[in-house]
Protein backbone atom coordinates (compact mmCIF):
# COMPACT_ATOMS: atom_id res chain seq x y z
CA UNK A 1 0.00 0.00 0.00
CA UNK A 2 1.20 3.16 -1.18
CA UNK A 3 0.39 6.98 0.07
CA UNK A 4 -0.20 9.60 -2.73
CA UNK A 5 -1.09 13.45 -2.55
CA UNK A 6 -1.77 15.72 -4.80
CA UNK A 7 0.11 18.75 -4.95
CA UNK A 8 -2.34 21.24 -6.07
CA UNK A 9 -5.23 20.47 -3.53
CA UNK A 10 -3.30 18.44 -1.62
CA UNK A 11 -6.00 15.25 -1.58
CA UNK A 12 -4.19 12.41 -0.15
CA UNK A 13 -4.85 8.50 -1.06
CA UNK A 14 -4.12 5.20 -0.23
CA UNK A 15 -3.58 2.99 -3.54
CA UNK A 16 -2.31 -0.87 -3.45
CA UNK A 17 -0.90 -2.58 -6.73
CA UNK A 18 -3.30 -4.23 -8.26
CA UNK A 19 -3.02 -8.18 -8.95
CA UNK A 20 0.83 -8.30 -7.42
CA UNK A 21 2.06 -4.98 -9.40
CA UNK A 22 3.37 -2.00 -8.57
CA UNK A 23 2.04 1.31 -9.08
CA UNK A 24 3.37 3.35 -12.22
CA UNK A 25 1.51 6.59 -11.70
CA UNK A 26 -1.57 8.28 -10.09
CA UNK A 27 -3.30 10.75 -11.44
CA UNK A 28 -5.81 13.10 -9.40
CA UNK A 29 -9.01 13.69 -11.77
CA UNK A 30 -10.68 16.90 -9.09
CA UNK A 31 -9.29 19.44 -11.23
CA UNK A 32 -10.78 21.37 -14.14
CA UNK A 33 -8.93 22.39 -17.34
CA UNK A 34 -10.14 25.38 -19.32
CA UNK A 35 -13.14 26.90 -20.53
CA UNK A 36 -14.57 23.67 -22.02
CA UNK A 37 -15.16 22.59 -17.98
CA UNK A 38 -12.83 18.95 -19.27
CA UNK A 39 -11.15 17.53 -16.19
CA UNK A 40 -7.18 18.35 -16.21
CA UNK A 41 -5.68 15.60 -14.44
CA UNK A 42 -2.92 16.35 -11.79
CA UNK A 43 0.37 14.25 -11.41
CA UNK A 44 0.13 12.69 -7.91
CA UNK A 45 3.10 12.16 -5.72
CA UNK A 46 4.20 9.38 -3.34
CA UNK A 47 4.21 10.30 0.12
CA UNK A 48 6.95 8.43 1.99
CA UNK A 49 5.54 6.28 4.86
CA UNK A 50 7.69 6.32 8.22
CA UNK A 51 9.70 2.70 8.79
CA UNK A 52 7.49 0.33 10.61
CA UNK A 53 9.35 -1.00 13.59
CA UNK A 54 8.45 -4.79 14.72
CA UNK A 55 6.34 -5.16 17.79
CA UNK A 56 8.96 -6.30 20.42
CA UNK A 57 7.57 -10.01 21.95
CA UNK A 58 7.01 -10.03 25.98
CA UNK A 59 8.19 -12.96 27.45
CA UNK A 60 5.38 -14.82 29.50
CA UNK A 61 6.03 -16.46 32.96
CA UNK A 62 4.47 -19.54 33.06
Amino acid sequence: MARFRCPECGRERDIAPGRGGEIVSVYCLEHAGSADFHIRPVYMTLIEAPARTKPRRERVLA
